[in-house]
């Protein structure tokens, strides 16, 4: 029996709608009803990120002229009368360059009111977000799951411990709640017991001893955890962080941020389980012991951690049956006792790798294994500069060049890397299944015309950021380019806060510093 496409299946329809760009996706809506509710449904309203403030004018006239519709028994059309609030699963209303929207209680309250089925809500920058604000989005969005609040200033953990809102706290599973000012407002324990992800700051003793209260209540769910430890003398303080570390037989994702160098003298123990680790800053004595000893690591990310090459080499080759993400940078002025910094650290024992930094500088001899080496099975390639000389990049880019790299779906290139245009072109070319790329390139020629062309028809392009005044001239772009390039830098910094953390791809190259999970899986 032949059968149109109008009743193809909405799994293959979905899978159809996906690969098409967000223009036709929206012509689409219209052919039928049936392919309407399939990009409603699963393509368009499920995510909703809200950059302007005319945008959200525009979703709070749809949302609110529907609901009258559904109201007026002659209102009879299938368009007008859908419910696109109930179809919003995520909903984004980031404080960026590109996003300035101001979140009165008011207009905060008319938007979660028509949106009873958010899973996940990204609060994050808004510095003047208040706890009433954030209390209005628990008592309308009961499904809440996933919750960013990093950068909003003045929200407390007062909004997390109300009786009205008790039910909605028990089921929060990623909570980011980095950069406030004071979210350890009260010493009342918060109880958060389903809880996967966590992001957090400390400081003072009593941080750390809520951070502990909370950890014990999720000990037995939490799986990543993320601390940024901005006390210098934390005295007592990490006691508390090591003993409730010990209790956490589940957590398998560990990231610390140390601002200043600490000063702690107590045991730290990565457990058995611990498969993902990454520190920032001056690596403690503790910690280094601990890393030493461990033998299992998937995904490892040192930032300026002052551990010796010698040390790094020893990590590298105890984990080198299971280690796939290597990620290390040192920008410190080496001392006496670190004489070896600029020694090479060995990667090519690593059977399974698939993400890493190469840095072009120092040794030339890393763009030569990569190379040959790890061509056909890496993911993400991260390419730096190093040092205090200008790089020599030639032979190095015609070895990357040589021939394409088939896996590879990420790449950041990052500081003096220079590269012409014809050569910034051609690195596309070598990443043809490129998905994700980024650039901060300090002494690259100007790249506004055929690379930014070339860079907007990558077949599988989904973000792409870095942008300098340079490569964007307003005088020389289409309105057009430019607001594409606009939509895959933001595409791209979503990517990059951590939106993979929670789904298929377990250890990513890029640094769990940014954002809680935005996948809902």
């Amino acid at each position: 029996m032949h059968r149109s496409a109008n009743h193809l299946p909405h799994e293959l329809l979905i899978g159809i709608f996906l690969q098409l760009g967000r223009k036709d996706q929206f012509n689409c809506m219209f052919v039928n009803q049936n392919w309407y509710h399939v990009v409603c449904s699963y393509i368009i309203y499920p995510h909703i990120t809200l950059l302007r403030e005319k945008d959200m004018a525009s979703l709070m006239t749809l949302l609110e002229q529907t609901a009258l519709n559904r109201q007026d028994p002659n209102r009879r059309s299938f368009y007008s009368r859908t419910d696109y609030g109930s179809l919003i699963r995520r909903l984004d209303l980031p404080w960026t360059k590109h996003s300035q929207i101001q979140l009165s209680t008011s207009k905060l309250r008319r938007l979660v009111i028509r949106c009873k089925n958010i899973e996940a809500i990204s609060l994050n920058d808004h510095w003047n977000l208040s706890d009433e604000q954030l209390i209005e989005v628990f008592r309308h969005c009961p499904k809440i799951t996933h919750l960013n609040l990093g950068g909003a200033f003045y929200t407390t953990i007062n909004a997390f411990l109300r009786k009205d809102t008790k039910h909605v706290c028990h089921q929060i599973k990623s909570l980011d709640v980095r950069y406030t000012l004071d979210f350890w407002a009260s010493n009342r324990d918060v109880w958060l017991p389903s809880l996967l992800d966590l992001r957090v700051d400390v400081g003072r003793e009593d941080d750390f001893i809520r951070l502990q209260d909370i950890l014990s209540h999720c000990k037995d769910t939490l799986r990543t955890l993320v601390i940024n430890v901005k006390s210098t003398d934390h005295g007592h303080g990490f006691a508390y962080l090591s003993h409730a570390l010990r209790e956490m037989e589940n957590l398998n994702k560990l990231a610390i941020s140390f601002i200043g160098r600490p000063r702690v003298t107590t045991t730290f123990e990565l457990g058995a389980q611990m498969h993902d680790f990454e520190i920032s800053g001056h690596c403690p004595p503790d910690v280094l012991s601990s890393l030493l000893s461990t033998t299992h690591l998937k995904r490892l990310v040192l930032w300026n951690s002052r551990i010796s090459n010698r040390d790094i080499n020893a990590i590298v080759y105890k984990n080198r049956a299971t280690l796939e993400t290597f990620f290390h940078t040192d920008t410190s002025v080496p001392s006496p006792q670190f004489a070896d910094i600029k020694s090479p650290i060995d990667l090519s024992v690593l059977s399974k790798l698939k993400c890493v930094l190469a840095t072009v500088s120092h040794h030339p001899s890393t763009g030569t294994w990569l190379c040959d080496t790890y061509r056909h099975q890496l993911e993400h390639l991260y390419i730096a500069w190093d040092g205090d000389d200008e790089p020599s990049t030639t032979n190095w880019f015609s070895r990357l060049a040589a021939s394409s790299w088939p896996k590879v779906k990420c790449v950041i290139l990052s500081n003096k890397v220079r590269l012409s245009e014809d050569e910034a072109c051609r690195f596309l070319d070598i990443f043809e299944d490129l998905e994700y790329t980024y650039f901060l390139l300090t002494e690259t020629e100007n790249l506004e015309g055929k690379f930014l062309d070339r860079l907007t028809q990558l077949p599988y392009l989904k973000g792409a950021g870095g942008f300098s005044s340079q490569m964007l001239p307003a005088d020389t772009l289409s309105r057009s380019l430019k607001q594409r390039l606009e939509y895959l830098e933001i595409a791209y910094g979503e990517w990059a806060k951590g939106s993979q953390l929670l789904g298929n791809n377990e250890y990513p190259i890029q640094s769990s510093f940014y954002s809680l999970p935005g996948n809902l899986n």
